[in-house]
């Protein structure tokens, strides 16, 4: 498991600094792995390039497997924590909107609130479920888990919710310019088998 810093796409594009290639410069052997193509090897799940937090790697094809597994059978639980904007009413919640593809933005998702509600390609089913940590002058700390996970699954689904993050350029109706939203991938765990990955682990080791 490794931490993915803001600003720093998960796989290979037009940058040469994604985490995948520097992974692979410290441990070359996981680029051998049979995973979702072959210049991401082990690579278990990806992160926005503005998202931060935990990423996983398998280190076999058995485990890539295993684990792709297990979360196509929604038995892996990705906890992340996320500032949104303002306090909402429940302090707990779950939210099923399913979610596809913008009809015109290629960069942006949308929830399916009506039957007729125009979209791009298929919805895909989505379950967020969200918690309030904490107050956070007007604001709130929220830990939401996910599942198996859409794009963009929770950014989308706490907005439509009416509780965007706070500062996101895409979800929030008035974000404020030069500043990023808050999110982060702080946990990952897989009940079933008792293993937990926790990003404070992470920086402990470090």
């Amino acid at each position: 498991m490794v931490f993915k810093p803001v600003g720093q796409a998960t796989t290979p594009g037009k940058d040469s600094n994604s985490l995948v290639e520097e992974v692979f410069k410290k441990f070359p052997r996981l680029k051998k792995v049979s995973g979702f193509a072959p210049e991401e090897g082990g690579l278990l799940y990806r992160l926005d390039t503005d998202t931060s937090g935990l990423v996983l790697f398998a280190c076999t094809n058995k485990a890539f497997h295993a684990f792709r597994k297990a979360s196509y059978d929604h038995e892996i639980e990705k906890h992340y924590l996320a500032l949104v904007k303002g306090n909402p009413k429940k302090k707990e919640g779950e939210i099923t909107l399913e979610i596809a593809h913008h009809p015109k933005s290629a960069s942006k998702m949308v929830v399916k609130a009506k039957e007729d509600d125009k979209k791009r390609g298929k919805w895909r089913p989505a379950k967020t479920q969200y918690k309030v940590i904490k107050k956070v002058k007007g604001n709130s700390l929220v830990e939401a888990i996910i599942y198996q996970g859409a794009r963009h699954q929770i950014r989308a689904h706490m907005a439509a919710i009416g509780y965007p993050l706070l500062n996101d350029p895409l979800y929030a109706k008035k974000p404020v310019k030069n500043k990023t939203f808050d999110l982060t991938c702080a946990q990952v765990s897989w009940p079933a088998k008792k293993l937990i990955f926790d990003l404070k682990e992470l920086k402990m080791k470090k």
